[in-house]
């Protein structure tokens, strides 16, 4: 296949691992690297995703980073529906990697590509804006907005957690209403998440979400105002005992409205693209990838 590389070298793991990606896929006897694209800095990323919009006569697109920038690369990408993705995890947590079965260390998922099968996935869409893995709202989003690229390379999976525990001192309980398929549902949380995929960070959020299902599963974390009940939620949900607690809500849904008060920012794999109100439903079968 005739395929572009494309590194966030900006992504935890990514300037590592770049050269030795490269390397194995020189090797490699099914996919003809035509183009390779790095990032070097956040801030070079349009420019990136431009260059690879540009080019055309490619059936293939390895994507070497983070959820987030597999997010902006599907947006990127969006009308080009014969194009087979692979995503190669670079990132912190590799969420949707995980969540569409591939092994999350790079050099065994290079490996099962080889004679990986191409199969349809479905995606999320938040107010037009594709989302892959999970989008968020509340203590999600403050978090996201205050921890440095920095913290996340040096930390890891850690530094969310103690950044989680900074924000949630100052956290406010948010209002929900939820407007779906003939139904109404209205409660408070603080932490309120999109799943597409099964996995938030290295945890799974529900046996009902699924890249394979073609279904969202919205999911809030104590649903109450106390921070105590979200504490406890979060406790539960670290303990895989969350599914049937009274301190969290589990609604399967193909489409919905959302509404929150005060209205808040939305968070989609990591990174904030809009704010609520908002319409949200599955993009079925949106993306060929490859996958086990």
């Amino acid at each position: 296949m005739r395929t572009v590389l494309f590194i966030n070298e900006h992504s935890r793991q990514a300037k590592i691992l770049s050269d030795l990606v490269q390397y194995k896929l020189n090797e490699s006897k099914r996919f003809e690297i035509v183009k390779v694209i790095k990032v070097s800095s956040l801030n070079g990323l349009e420019k990136s995703l431009d260059s690879l919009a540009r080019l055309n006569n490619i059936e293939c697109v390895l994507v070497g980073s983070g959820d987030g920038t597999i997010d902006a690369v599907l947006n990127k990408l969006k009308n080009r529906k014969y194009i087979v993705y692979g995503f190669l995890p670079l990132g912190t947590g590799n969420a949707f990697v995980r969540s569409t079965g591939m092994p999350v260390e790079a050099e065994e998922a290079l490996a099962k590509f080889e004679k990986a099968k191409i199969r349809k996935v479905s995606l999320g869409e938040v107010n037009g804006h594709l989302f892959a893995n999970i989008a968020a709202v509340g203590m999600p989003v403050s978090v996201s907005l205050n921890i440095s690229n920095v913290t996340k390379r040096i930390f890891g999976q850690v530094a969310y957690v103690l950044s989680g525990v900074k924000n949630l001192i100052t956290h406010k309980a948010i209002l929900c209403t939820m407007v779906t398929e003939g139904k109404e549902y209205s409660f408070f949380t603080h932490h309120l998440l999109i799943a597409n995929g099964r996995y938030h960070g290295h945890l799974p959020v529900s046996r009902h979400a699924s890249v394979y299902k073609n279904q969202l599963v919205l999911v809030a974390f104590g649903v109450r105002r106390s921070r105590l009940h979200y504490m406890y939620a979060m406790l539960l949900f670290e303990l895989g005992m969350h599914k049937k607690a009274r301190h969290v809500k589990l609604i399967p849904f193909k489409s919905a409205q959302l509404y929150i008060k005060p209205m808040r920012p939305v968070e989609i794999d990591g990174e904030v693209v809009t704010h609520t109100p908002v319409e949200v439903k599955i993009v079925p079968n949106a993306i060929k990838l490859l996958a086990d």
